[in-house]
């Protein structure tokens, strides 16, 4: 008769045993995330106090510049981010984007969250593509709004839009938010923060981050949230837990797998040698 070791020794050389352990490890997180402990890094914080600042009557340009291959690093802190604000009584919210898959993202994410009873058109407002690149359109926004966009997104001219009545300029947003993975971050570093020292808040993917975290050191980027570990900070502090904490409570569980079996084969293993 096999011994309760042998038979643990055996499950435990089946691949079929470890595999499943896993799946399990890495499936039930995103199920249920639980928002395991991870410590928040500080130009999270930062990002996440200044937008809570934010109060009524405020303006933010959301600026939501995924691209496909950006949408699964970048999906969970644009939505956070948006759901955020949504959250913030009288806040005014004017979305664009820098690449040309953005506004199809943007309009996405904002079917994807709770909108508070914020109105399209009143509240908020979903303009779309930004044309002329980071530097010529860039620009244009910045000095008029209006000469950039005459319709939104869906076809309606803004300024049958409550919203645009009195937003006209970058005289008139009191901060910029970009998810982005680089081309809008420019724009608005070149032709809003440099010249009219607009706030500027960037979440960006893990690749770009290290290109741009020059400018979070110059002050330039206020607050800087970066990959999906980013995402899943200001989750937490939002109190929002969604993709980014059952991505990082995926990876804490699948870690932690490995450590116990390593520890459990080790135990396994020196109990036969022993009786041997």
């Amino acid at each position: 008769m096999m011994s309760e070791d042998n038979i643990l020794m055996k499950l435990y050389k089946d691949p079929r045993t470890i595999y499943t352990l896993l799946w399990l490890s890495l499936v039930i997180p995103y199920l249920n995330p639980v928002g395991l402990p991870i410590s928040i890094d500080s130009k999270t914080q930062e990002a996440y106090d200044l937008i809570n600042t934010l109060q009524t009557g405020d303006v933010v340009m959301f600026s939501v510049d995924i691209s496909a291959g950006a949408w699964g690093e970048l999906a969970a802190g644009g939505k956070v981010l948006i759901q955020n604000l949504f959250e913030i009584p009288g806040l005014k919210l004017v979305f664009v984007n820098f690449d040309s898959q953005g506004q199809l993202f943007a309009d996405r994410l904002l079917n994807s969250i709770n909108k508070h009873g914020k109105e399209y058109g009143i509240d908020y407002v979903l303009l779309g593509f930004v044309p002329g690149g980071k530097s010529v359109g860039g620009a244009a926004l910045a000095e008029d709004i209006h000469s950039v966009f005459s319709k939104d997104f869906y076809g309606t001219s803004i300024d049958t839009l409550e919203i645009m009545d009195d937003i006209k300029s970058h005289e008139d947003i009191d901060m910029i938010i970009d998810v982005d993975w680089g081309s809008g971050t420019e724009a608005f570093l070149y032709q809003w923060v440099g010249p009219y020292d607009s706030i500027l808040v960037a979440h960006m993917t893990n690749q770009m981050a290290p290109t741009f975290e020059p400018h979070y050191n110059a002050g330039n980027i206020k607050g800087f949230i970066v990959g999906v570990r980013g995402a899943a900070e200001y989750e937490l502090l939002a109190n929002i837990p969604g993709v980014g904490v059952a991505t990082t409570d995926a990876l804490s569980t699948s870690h932690l797998l490995v450590v116990i079996s390593i520890i459990v084969g080790n135990i396994i293993f020196f109990r036969l040698e022993r009786r041997k």
